[in-house]
């Protein structure tokens, strides 16, 4: 027989005493199950640090977008994330993140005019 698979009788003799007698379902269950639990870490440890950087804004509740704006762009800037996850975190579009208002002459006059 393992001349047929093609392996030694050595490594067909130590199968037993590593998998303990698991058949080759169970060997694939186990291997899905260890996959699943990296990915499940991966998941957990980037949401405790969403967390961890929410918590270290000022604790109040930032109701503005221009607020949570400069608070996603400090983050991003001072942690070294990348602008989707900051914005991702305060929930900001990256639209809103990367917006600069532009001075009108014509609104200032206007401005000007109504003081």
């Amino acid at each position: 027989m393992c001349r047929d698979i093609g392996i030694s009788a050595a490594t067909f003799d130590r199968r037993p005493a590593k998998y303990g007698g698991v058949d080759t379902s169970m060997m694939a269950r186990i291997k899905e199950l260890e996959l699943e639990n990296a990915w499940l870490k991966k998941i957990y440890a980037e949401e405790r640090l969403k967390a961890d950087m929410h918590q270290g804004c000022d604790g109040k509740k930032v109701v503005r977008p221009s607020r949570r704006r400069e608070i996603a762009k400090q983050t991003v800037t001072a942690r070294g994330i990348s602008i989707s996850l900051g914005c991702q975190i305060f929930t900001v579009s990256e639209t809103c993140y990367r917006y600069e208002a532009r001075r009108n002459v014509e609104n200032e006059q206007i401005a000007d005019w109504l003081m």
